[in-house]
């Protein structure tokens, strides 16, 4: 291994190491997190494709839990003005920036 893989390989772990913290926790985040070093050594162990279908599977996910949360919170509304919602909703969410 280079010295350049070395030095790579030390400022990732310290990296890691600092997010995984207490302290870091504490003053950056309100809630707790004490599985997430290892959610992170579950990214790092799957293979990019995984880790891809992965990140589409939550996306997913997560638009059908705020679909069915617009559902809750608007029962009598017809599926097609729901559907709208849904749409004019999500578009507010959009990062224009790229």
């Amino acid at each position: 291994m280079s010295n350049d893989e070395c030095r790579t390989a030390e400022v990732k772990k310290s990296l890691t190491l600092f997010f995984a913290s207490n302290c870091y926790n504490q003053s950056m985040s309100i809630k707790e997190r004490p599985n997430h070093l290892l959610y992170i050594r579950a990214l790092r162990r799957m293979s990019p494709e995984k880790r891809l279908a992965k990140a589409f599977e939550l996306t997913e996910f997560s638009k059908q839990l705020f679909l069915h949360g617009l559902h809750r919170r608007f029962p009598d509304l017809a599926e097609k003005e729901l559907h709208d919602l849904y749409l004019k909703r999500l578009g507010k969410c959009h990062n224009r920036h790229y």
